[in-house]
């Protein structure tokens, strides 16, 4: 089974995808989609679609973890990070991929067992 996780941002994403075969994971790849500061809204979302459109592709997840957002310092930030998720979901609903949304305290726990 192929996992893919994403931590979603508007300025920058990050993903990685691991590959579970019995007791055994493995690293199959990650990275990051930037978009530029001096582009509009929605030529930034465009972007972040796209390229995270070709992970799917290339990666093919069997299922997908999705972060949520869990504080705002501004609401500005969360909103645009608000923005980055919708499109995120959207892609992967569109090539039928289920979702599970956790919270960043739960990710740290399985990551670090604490």
């Amino acid at each position: 089974m192929k996992i893919l996780g994403v931590d979603p941002g508007y300025g920058l994403l990050g993903y990685g995808v691991i590959e579970k075969s019995g007791r055994n994971v493995t690293c199959v790849g990650y990275g990051a989609i930037s978009t530029e500061k001096n582009l509009k809204l929605g030529e930034r979302l465009k972007v972040i679609y796209k390229a995270f459109k070709e992970v799917l592709k290339q990666y093919e997840p069997d299922i997908a973890a999705v972060e949520k957002i869990y504080f705002v310092k501004s609401v500005t930030t969360a909103l645009e990070v608000g923005h980055a998720r919708g499109v995120i979901l959207l892609a992967l609903e569109q090539m039928e991929i289920p979702v599970v949304e956790c919270s960043p305290q739960k990710v740290k726990i399985a990551v670090t067992g604490y």
